[in-house]
């Protein structure tokens, strides 16, 4: 397994393996600091810059992946490995991303993105869902929406089912169409300081 390369003895054998004859080579070593410019300090010794390919964020005391080249930049390939401080402790979250401003675009014949115990999608901008050929479904146990401002739902056909619903306006309530129609099966009640009708 990938955590069996924390061990401390696999950093004392020979770093470098050799791709050619050149002095392009892999070497393995452990974060020591991330610093604020997207570079980390690798064994202390020289700093590495992740490659656009690793998605996963290196965190420190992680086990990486670096290709170097004598006399120039270190880019770090990929984490190997990530301990815990001890047994006891939770395992820090790992983090995907793309190095720098990139845009990632993931497509596929279908995807799922599952969370055993809990997911969630968050932007400071915008976010759109569409389904232009399929319905799109939400199913859950409870369902809360929230909207700051202004609420827009347009559709050919709506449709309401429920037990009991309960609508409430703090100033003005309207409802407005070439047909209306009012039934029930026991009573209907309006009520009002002023009703008109007509």
């Amino acid at each position: 397994m990938l955590t069996e390369f924390a061990d401390s003895s696999l950093l004392t054998e020979e770093r470098n393996l050799k791709l050619n004859s050149t002095s392009l080579g892999l070497v393995y070593g452990r974060v020591t600091d991330c610093i604020e410019d997207g570079s980390y300090l690798i064994d202390n010794e020289y700093f590495a810059y992740r490659a656009i390919g690793c998605l996963i964020v290196p965190s420190k005391d992680d086990l990486v992946l670096i290709v170097r080249e004598k006399d120039t930049k270190a880019y770090l390939l990929n984490v190997l490995s990530r301990t815990r401080v001890n047994n006891n402790s939770e395992s820090k979250p790992v983090e995907l991303s793309i190095p720098g401003n990139e845009e990632l675009l993931i497509r596929g014949e279908r995807l799922n993105l599952h969370g055993k115990k809990s997911l969630d999608l968050s932007t400071l901008g915008s976010m759109s869902l569409s389904a232009c050929l399929g319905p799109l479904k939400i199913t859950a146990k409870n369902c809360f929406t929230s909207v700051i401002e202004t609420l827009v739902q347009i559709a050919k056909f709506s449709s309401l089912s429920a037990e009991q619903i309960i609508q409430k306006a703090g100033q003005t309530f309207k409802t407005q169409g070439r047909h209306q129609l009012i039934s029930a099966q026991q009573d209907v009640k309006i009520d009002g300081e002023r009703i008109n009708m007509g």
